[in-house]
């Protein structure tokens, strides 16, 4: 992480206090601070929004990095418990973060979403049976991810933040550690 003196970095997480000891420890130039939230929560995303707006009155940059992906069961199709608390986390809550957080950004000189997504997410790479992911059997999490990916392409189409990005994550790598190709189409 970068910061440099007068910058202010906001923590908003549901486990939070720990991450926030750990950052500060690094004795980073800026600040830091913490907001609690759950983003399965909308009275916690209004109040977390709430918050920094009347501490800091604008945000410049919203990462929505929170997400679930639990260890699929034997049963190739999710339940609908199953697909309700992925989605709520990884699709639902970051729809409501970004809403919630584009007002904050517009008062910024240099807004950006990021949303932390995944390759698991990509409907060709799940369609191509030589990628290294191909065959991971995690069917909640991929199709919350595509719905992820939709929302930033979405987003992005909007216009009323210059910015808006997908980050792909590679930690599901682990799942195949004797492959080493892969490929990274969306």
């Amino acid at each position: 992480m970068s910061s440099t003196a007068g910058q202010k970095i906001i923590f908003v997480t549901d486990k939070g206090n720990i991450a926030l000891e750990k950052i500060k420890s690094m004795n980073h130039p800026g600040s830091a601070s913490l907001v609690q939230l759950d983003v399965t929560s909308d009275a916690s995303i209004t109040s977390a929004f709430s918050s920094i707006s009347k501490e800091f009155g604008r945000l410049d940059v919203l990462i929505n990095n929170a997400g679930i992906c639990p260890e699929p069961g034997p049963d190739p199709w999710p339940t609908r418990e199953e697909m309700q608390s992925i989605f709520d986390t990884n699709v639902f809550g970051p729809t409501l973060m970004t809403q919630a957080a584009i007002p904050l950004l517009k008062t910024s000189s240099d807004p950006r979403i990021i949303n932390v997504t995944s390759s698991l997410g990509s409907i060709s790479t799940r369609l191509n049976p030589d990628d290294i992911v191909a065959g991971a059997n995690y069917p909640a999490y991929r199709m919350s991810k595509a719905g992820l990916n939709m929302l930033t392409a979405y987003t992005q189409t909007l216009g009323e933040v210059k910015g808006v990005k997908s980050v792909v994550s590679r930690s599901h790598i682990r799942i195949y550690p004797h492959r080493t190709s892969r490929s990274d189409s969306f």
